[in-house]
């Protein structure tokens, strides 16, 4: 917003902000105060301060006066250019009498000035008494300074800075920040892209966060590594863990991403690994990793670890309880540990009791 040519590399000075594509004011519009020339660009005294000498001295009054920003006195100057030291144009009064300021006015665009030459043509009055001489113009766009002897960062977007103090106009190049672009976005920044002012990261490279990402905190739990950037509030936690930040462990119940994984009913206790939901141990006559197995028929118990009695009828058992399915000849009882062998029937046969 007002800058213009096809780079946008000027500022509009027009009143109003009323500049046209090329800078030139629109008819209801005229130059901002303090500016002139061509498309308004002219506005600074760039003879402020510079280095002057002078043929002769009268009452030790030495021509750094003419440059000193004090108007106070009586008259002032703006004088002739000089380009590639030949005199470019010339104001030569045309009366004897002093005018309080005197205006010449370049109308050729963009003339390179390195020095202005002022001398008085009357050998009646061979004084000639300046107040200040002033020069308005400006530096080329990417130079800056009282002598417009500095060049803009290249950091700067398109090279381009303030013609007095070298900041840069509009942003920095993408990969800089600060006021003359000199500062490096933190390589902890995704593609290195900041905010040219703060150097704020625009976004984190993987598993940091902060306005600088600057990896004070590494976030290891946060699934993928993945957080938010300026919070670190993990977006979704590995295996085991839970909270905002991944840093708590799941209740003993509870498994997986998050920990909304619930442990098998078939574990002890409901009691499994946090992260894989592996059981700690089995409840009565389950087996396996995750206890989603029936007991072989030979065992029972908690992991199926117990063998049935070989007082059943082919070792085969209740997979919870032990208890025999039927009993072995001359065995009885739930685990058939009674021996009853040894018992004969009145009727004098040879079948046991069970």
């Amino acid at each position: 917003f007002n800058w213009f040519n096809s780079r946008c590399r000027y500022r509009c000075h027009c009143s109003y902000g009323a500049c046209s594509t090329n800078g030139e004011c629109y008819w209801y519009s005229y130059c901002e105060k303090g500016w002139f020339g061509p498309s308004c660009q002219y506005g600074r005294n760039v003879a402020l301060g510079q280095d002057t000498t002078q043929s002769s001295t009268k009452d030790s009054q030495d021509s750094t006066h003419a440059v000193d920003g004090d108007t106070n006195p009586d008259i002032i100057i703006t004088a002739a250019y000089q380009r590639n030291n030949r005199v470019a144009f010339m104001y030569t009064a045309s009366t004897y009498t002093n005018r309080d300021i005197y205006i010449i006015e370049s109308t050729a665009p963009q003339i390179p000035v390195s020095s202005v030459t002022i001398f008085g043509r009357y050998e009646s009055d061979p004084y000639l008494t300046l107040c200040e001489v002033e020069m308005f113009g400006d530096c080329d766009p990417t130079f800056w300074g009282d002598k417009c002897a500095k060049s803009c960062s290249v950091d700067c977007k398109d090279q381009l800075c303030n013609a007095i103090n070298g900041t840069c106009f509009s942003s920095c190049n993408t990969t800089y920040y600060g006021e003359n672009c000199t500062l490096s976005c933190s390589d902890n920044c995704a593609d290195q892209l900041c905010n040219a002012t703060s150097g704020n990261c625009l976004k984190c490279v993987t598993g940091k966060y902060g306005l600088f990402c600057d990896g004070r905190f590494v976030v290891v739990h946060c699934s993928g590594q993945l957080c938010d950037a300026v919070t670190g509030k993990c977006a979704s936690c590995v295996q085991g863990l839970d909270g905002d930040y991944c840093n708590r462990t799941c209740p003993s119940t509870k498994f997986g991403e998050n920990c909304t994984e619930t442990c098998s009913t078939n574990c002890s206790n409901q009691l499994c690994d946090a992260v894989t939901g592996k059981c700690t141990s089995c409840v009565q006559g389950m087996d396996g990793d995750y206890c989603n197995q029936t007991c072989n028929t030979t065992w029972y118990g908690e992991n199926c670890s117990l063998p049935c009695s070989q007082n059943c009828s082919d070792q085969l058992c209740n997979a919870f309880n032990g208890r025999c399915l039927t009993c072995v000849f001359g065995r009885s009882g739930e685990f058939c540990h009674e021996d009853f062998s040894h018992v004969w029937r009145s009727s004098g046969c040879d079948a046991l009791v069970n």
